[in-house]
């Protein structure tokens, strides 16, 4: 099995060696504001290029990756056209509204010139009063159906954008999958792989991709709230796995996490400190994508705890 590993900020990747510990892959140098997570793949595909070797592309995963994501396109679409007719129809109601505003205004104001020329006092129940009444409910009428048309073209813009967003991640599907066919058809000797990822790197997109890619991953969550949502599945009856002299490991196998489109083998552990009785509590993600045992999570956090 070929492992490879990555730091963050310089944007390098290495291969262990049994000799000298590390054999530099490629380094590459970014400005101190790069964002990790976006390098991730040209940094995988730097590795390979210098190796010469690479694994089976998951094909069949992302094919089923794409038609799960269709269905969430073509409901976006239906969504989006009801909001357009909604749209159209709020938008006829307030243009009747707001002639039936004109057409109860020129009523007032006659009936005011009215009565003013026949210095007519204006009861409670006359009819310039009832007019008036007429008037400011029509109004009222108005102004909600303004904000309903508001309200609705907000809806329609919000859909819209998230469609054409949608759109342009389908069409980076397509484009990986007709890369990744053309990929396998030219490799005739795939190989394992297995990568450790920062948590910089760690995003469910990266971990998804790498994953269509072949490789078996160990990382750390990207985001804060999956180790907050993580503690919440643990408590004071959850039983901890000793793997190492001073770590405890509680895993939970093909884990769906949400906004990940893969069910991974996901391990919480504690790194227990002598001078600190309270246990330090870190996520390690093994996202094989169901290839592999999930026991091969076990000596993964144990040397990660190591290190």
């Amino acid at each position: 099995m070929t492992k490879s590993g990555w730091a963050t900020r310089r944007a390098s990747s290495a291969r262990p060696r049994p000799t000298y510990g590390r054999l530099w892959l490629s380094v590459a140098h970014h400005p101190g504001d790069t964002v990790s997570c976006t390098q991730a793949e040209a940094l995988v595909l730097a590795a390979e290029a210098r190796l010469r070797l690479r694994p089976r592309r998951r094909t069949e995963l992302l094919r089923q990756r794409i038609a799960a994501f269709e269905q969430v396109v073509t409901q976006t679409g239906e969504r989006l056209e009801k909001q357009k007719q909604a749209v159209k129809q709020t938008k006829a109601l307030l243009v009747a509204a707001e002639q039936q505003v004109q057409v109860y205004q020129q009523q007032v104001d006659e009936l005011e010139e009215d009565y003013q020329t026949r210095q007519r006092a204006e009861r409670p129940t006359s009819r310039l009063a009832q007019a008036r009444q007429r008037l400011q409910v029509i109004v009222k009428r108005a102004a909600s159906r303004t904000s309903a048309c508001k309200q609705a073209q907000l809806r329609l813009d919000k859909t819209t954008a998230q469609w054409s967003q949608q759109q342009a991640e389908l069409a980076v599907f397509y484009q990986r999958l007709l890369r990744f066919e053309q990929d396998n058809a030219a490799n005739a000797e795939a190989v394992e792989a297995e990568f450790r990822l920062d948590a910089g790197f760690g995003t469910y997109e990266n971990v998804a991709l790498l994953i269509e890619m072949g490789y078996d991953l160990y990382t750390k969550p990207h985001s804060h709230k999956t180790v907050a949502y993580l503690k919440q599945q643990v408590d004071d009856t959850t039983a901890w796995t000793r793997v190492g002299a001073n770590a405890e490991l509680v895993a939970w196998p093909a884990l769906q996490l949400k906004h990940c489109p893969y069910a991974l083998d996901v391990a919480a552990f504690a790194l227990l400190h002598r001078q600190n009785s309270e246990a330090q509590r870190l996520v390690s993600f093994r996202c094989s994508a169901g290839d592999r045992g999930f026991a091969e999570v076990v000596p993964a956090v144990q040397r990660q705890a190591d290190d």
